[in-house]
């Protein structure tokens, strides 16, 4: 089989045969690069706008919801201010009406007390008037006793005028009814004195029943007074507790719309906060999309640059020249370090030591020259596999590409 290698010992340019020949052209892959590199920047282009426009209605929901938050913590802080006035009106009331009822209290302890005095003050003017009435009996009896005692006198003095003209005999029972009388006229002024002394004391008892009267008149005016108090402080506190039932019913309507308005606001809001969560969803997804064509963009660019780079050159460049064949079915390998040596045949463990010497040495300015003569015994397969092998590990061309 012939594959136009050239012969031994000759150099590549020589027979118009350089190592790019086992290289495959690129201008069509670079074309079909170069139109895929275009498309794919129209499409990251496009998308870019689109993820642009999403972000800025992203951004405007966001203002909008940042705005409309704002307005109702505004509406909120006034509603709030509201309510802490009514409640502070509703505390005042419930003061007023607390003070209210204390005073209320205090009158009714007041007017128990008052019927109390009234009611002893009767009990007692009862007992006066009791014993005022026992007085009067006893004076009555008195009185009739005196009469009796009266008529009694006289009937005595009858008597004794009729037995004056009695007998001396007589005088002894003259004597004992002078001494009879006398004791009659002793105890008729007893009587008179007694009388007298009773008289003053129902004069003195009536003075006290008109003292007691005046003093329960007093007593009754001042519980007529506390009564129309009384009543004036429990229509006070039925209008103070209508006006609060109605500060209450008012409170209870302002909580009641603003509970209602903060649920809609929360629901509008967490509408909205599921709008912006879609949106940011969407952003990142696109973001990633974006990432990803990025990621393409900048594998497909890396091999474009890679395209672009300069041809392989031996220029300014060590050239170390490697010749391989088959000679009777056994490889032989021979190297030449300096571009003006000679070849020399080395095995294949001692090629790979001194090209790693080389390359040690040389580093990126090693060119590795692989000669493959005509007639040289190998299939292109063996050729272009170690080419290329030795190529990748030593060349300075592939080095940079690595």
């Amino acid at each position: 089989m012939y594959f136009g290698f050239p012969g031994e010992n000759t150099h590549l340019e020589q027979h118009k045969v350089t190592e790019e020949s086992f290289w495959p052209s690129f201008t069509d892959i670079m074309m079909v690069i170069v139109m895929v590199f275009l498309l794919v920047t129209v499409a990251v282009i496009l998308n870019n706008w689109t993820l642009i426009a999403d972000l800025k209605n992203s951004i405007k929901a966001q203002q909008i919801a940042s705005s409309l938050a704002e307005n109702t913590q505004e509406q909120n802080q006034s509603l709030k201010q509201k309510l802490d006035y009514l409640e502070q009106q509703v505390e005042d009331l419930n003061k007023k009406n607390n003070e209210e009822k204390n005073r209320l209290l205090a009158s009714e302890q007041e007017l128990i007390k008052t019927r109390r005095l009234l009611l002893e003050k009767e009990t007692k003017l009862s007992a006066l008037e009791n014993k005022l009435a026992d007085e009067k009996k006893s004076l009555d009896s008195v009185k009739l006793e005196l009469s009796e005692k009266a008529e009694l006198l006289a009937t005595l003095q009858a008597e004794l005028q009729a037995k004056e003209r009695e007998s001396e005999e007589n005088k002894k029972t003259q004597e004992l009814l002078q001494q009879k009388l006398a004791g009659l006229e002793t105890d008729k002024q007893q009587r008179i004195t007694n009388e007298t002394r009773a008289q003053e004391q129902l004069k003195s008892l009536q003075s006290q029943l008109e003292a007691q009267k005046q003093e329960t008149k007093d007593r009754q005016n001042a519980y007529s007074e506390l009564q129309k108090k009384h009543q004036l402080l429990k229509t006070e506190l039925k209008q103070t507790t209508r006006t609060l039932n109605q500060l209450e019913q008012e409170k209870t309507r302002l909580i009641t719309a603003l509970n209602a308005k903060l649920d809609s606001l929360e629901n509008k809001f967490k509408s909205q906060q599921k709008e912006l969560l879609a949106l940011r969803e969407k952003k990142n997804a696109d973001e990633l999309q974006l990432r990803s064509l990025q990621g393409e963009y900048d594998s497909l660019d890396a091999k474009y640059q890679k395209l672009l780079r300069p041809a392989r050159s031996p220029k300014g460049k060590h050239v170390v020249s490697v010749l391989y064949r088959k000679t009777a079915g056994r490889p032989l390998i021979r190297l030449k370090t300096e571009p003006e040596g000679s070849y020399q045949t080395v095995s294949e463990k001692e090629l790979h030591n001194r090209l790693t010497a080389l390359k040690n040495k040389y580093k990126t300015d090693l060119y590795l020259k692989v000669v493959i003569p005509q007639n040289s015994g190998l299939s292109y397969s063996e050729a272009w596999k170690f080419t290329s092998n030795l190529q990748n590990k030593y060349d300075y061309y592939f080095q940079k590409e690595e």
